[in-house]
């Protein structure tokens, strides 16, 4: 049996579900071209982490570096914010909230023969990924 989902049951999320940020305002960008043409899908490598199995793993090479900068000159450009409690004492702190469902689809594309089903119980319908959240943190880190 399915859980009925309520906005603002889920850990860090408001009253409408939205995942909580400490980044400022989140900034809608549909604009956004990736080429397709210079990755290949063979290139994404996935390589675990520990023994966290299916929940937690690295996926190397999703974006290409030429697509990496063209996301953070597109942060510099609307600005980036400074992360409430962090600090820069050992890398960036400042990062910048987007609301890019057009980029989440493109990554999920990319990503998405990477990712397995999950267990949560018994209820198959808890058991899919569909996508990735559309609104995405981007750090300049290099």
């Amino acid at each position: 049996m399915s859980t009925e989902f309520f906005p603002s049951s889920e850990a860090e999320t408001n009253e409408k579900g939205e995942i909580a940020f400490d980044a400022g305002k989140v900034h809608h960008l549909e604009n956004i071209t990736l080429d397709n043409s210079k990755l290949k899908l063979n290139d994404i490598k996935r390589t675990e982490i520990s023994d966290f199995g299916n929940e937690g793993f690295l996926l190397k090479n999703v974006l290409t570096r030429d697509e990496c900068h063209s996301i953070i000159e597109i942060g510099e450009h609307i600005g980036f914010g400074k992360i409430v409690g962090a600090t820069e004492q050992y890398r960036s702190a400042q990062r910048i909230a987007l609301d890019t469902k057009k980029l989440a689809d493109i990554l999920w594309e990319r990503i998405k023969s990477h990712v397995e089903d999950l267990e949560f119980g018994d209820d198959p319908h808890l058991q899919h990924i569909h996508g990735i959240q559309f609104q995405l943190r981007v750090m300049p880190f290099f």
